[in-house]
């Protein structure tokens, strides 16, 4: 099925001319009209742009020319990027009309690769809290009851679903690792400043990253070398290069080190703790050294990120809610008015809880190479399970989330294997500042002994 054949494999096949660009967007596009208004994945189908895009890459390769690493490949990307004559909805209906006077440094970045982008995916309202209509929730293509993760559920469902090769979304407390852990893919979280955030709307500033949802690591690689590097634009961005991870995914793991705290797995589902032993085993027999380590406490953690986050968000609303605060959804209403209400005293608790951990965590993390750890403490939860959740629980399904984005440190997410009722699990590899490459050549390696991640939902054939 070409649809569901790897984001890299379908550029190679592009670029020495076995498909071409327009067929293959024609396909999706066709894909995307049959199967999407079940799935609820696309906010905005930009087929003219795509079809364009796809001649481009086609005219280009007739000439004897390679757009990018990219050429003619077919993604999407989350509904908070501008682009230009594109709305820029951020899930609100109130910004169904913004329409985007500027393009965002990733989505040049990824056209300058020869990206062909089908359109824009949808996201809870604010990338926070609730699915708004129209479109609402969008759909688990393994199971509809399944909760389809954060933010992030529609850029992960078309991904899974083959509605494109892959997408880029962002992740404030975990809305890339959740969903890619819940559709059974492969997402990473880049540590805080590798990839821009100029022209993307924005909920927490100093919490929010970009990054890809793919079908792999290698695929993951791929997107994350275009899309990474400085940009004097957005001035928070780290004064690096792009990354190299697609060079260096198949050198041997002999010599990196991984670590796990069996005190961070206590109260985690058996089913979850399996396939963390089995990741920490089947990683150690590819040569990889395993290391007990000693974590700082977990707990409060994501308590002080929601505190965090609700006072940059209500910095970030302050103008359109004070306008506009009767067209704003319960949760993301609640957050703001949290954050606006929340006292210097507090914020600062939580920023200083903050600075406590991270330094602590860098510590901890700095004889490793990575450290292993779930993206939730317990299976995949259902739809009806997060809508009936209290405050403690909808705090301990980000026990293992929050905590990484407040250290604003990489983690990438991929699938090691499927729970008793036939949903996927999802581990993810955290690393210190600066070893995304590192990261991605794990769970390559891990891949390359596993097909986990090439299983796909039986439903959407």
């Amino acid at each position: 099925m070409l649809h569901y054949q790897g984001l890299a494999e379908t550029a190679d096949h592009l670029a020495c001319g076995d498909l071409r660009a327009v067929v293959l967007t024609e396909a999706l596009l066709d894909r995307i009209a049959r199967l999407d208004p079940q799935l609820r994945a696309f906010v905005t189908v930009t087929a003219d742009r795509a079809l364009d895009m796809a001649r481009r890459a086609d005219e280009a390769l007739a000439n004897g020319m390679r757009l990018g690493p990219m050429h003619g490949v077919p993604i999407a990307v989350k509904d908070l990027f501008d682009i230009a004559g594109v709305a820029n909805t951020a899930g609100m209906p109130i910004r169904s009309r913004a329409i985007a006077t500027q393009t965002a440094t990733v989505i040049r970045r990824l056209e300058a690769a020869g990206a062909v982008l089908l359109g824009t995916l949808r996201l809870s309202e604010g990338v926070f809290g609730e699915y708004l209509p129209p479109g609402s929730t969008p759909r688990n293509p393994w199971d509809a009851g399944l909760w389809p993760g954060a933010s992030s559920g529609g850029s992960a469902v078309a991904v899974a679903a083959g509605l494109c090769f892959g997408s880029i979304a962002s992740d404030t407390g975990g809305s890339i690792r959740m969903p890619s852990s819940v559709t059974g893919l492969t997402g990473l979280k880049p540590g805080w400043g590798r990839v821009s955030r100029h022209g993307v709307f924005e909920l927490a500033a100093s919490l929010d990253h970009v990054g890809p949802i793919a079908r792999s690591a290698r695929d993951a690689a791929l997107l994350m070398d275009v899309i990474s590097g400085d940009d004097p634009q957005d001035p928070t961005s780290l004064a690096l290069p792009a990354t190299r991870a697609l060079r260096d995914l198949g050198l041997p793991l002999r010599g990196l080190r991984f670590g796990f705290d069996p005190a961070w797995l206590e109260q985690v589902d058996p089913e979850v703790a399996a396939c963390h032993a089995g990741l920490c085993a089947d990683l150690a027999a590819e040569g990889a050294e395993r290391v007990e380590l000693r974590l700082p406490d977990w707990r409060g953690l994501a308590a002080a990120w929601y505190r965090i986050c609700a006072a940059q968000a209500a910095l970030a609303h302050r103008d359109s809610f004070a306008r506009h605060r009767d067209d704003y959804g319960q949760a993301l209403a609640g957050l703001i008015e949290q954050g606006a209400r929340l006292s210097a005293l507090d914020l600062q608790a939580a920023l200083q809880r903050r600075l406590d951990f991270t330094s602590r965590l860098i510590r901890a993390l700095a004889g490793v190479d990575a450290l292993v750890l779930p993206v939730f403490p317990f299976r995949a939860p259902r739809l009806s399970d997060v809508a009936a959740m209290d405050e403690a629980t909808i705090l301990d399904l980000h026990r293992f989330t929050c905590p990484v984005s407040l250290a604003g440190l990489p983690a990438i997410t991929f699938p090691t294997g499927f729970d008793s009722a036939g949903a996927p699990v999802g581990m993810q590899l955290i690393g210190l500042p600066q070893t995304e490459e590192v990261l991605l050549r794990l769970a390559h390696r891990y891949q390359c002994g596993t097909s986990h991640h090439e299983i796909h939902p039986a439903a959407w054939p």
